[in-house]
């Protein structure tokens, strides 16, 4: 694999971590966050899940 290619690998791996997070920003954008929260344990578990994930990776 050339420079080129690694690069492109890396900015398209960014680009899908980065749409990933928006993902889970999305319920709260559009003010659905409240609802989903009170209903749903899962989204409530993922919600915790992915702020620590973020903690960690912020720590690390």
């Amino acid at each position: 694999m050339n420079k080129s290619e690694k690069i492109l690998l890396k900015l398209g791996a960014i680009q899908t971590l980065i749409m990933a997070c928006y993902h889970f920003f999305i319920p709260f954008q559009f003010d659905w966050g409240n609802y989903l929260l009170e209903t749903s344990p899962t989204i409530n578990w993922l919600c915790i899940q992915f702020t620590t994930i973020l903690v960690l990776i912020y720590l690390s």
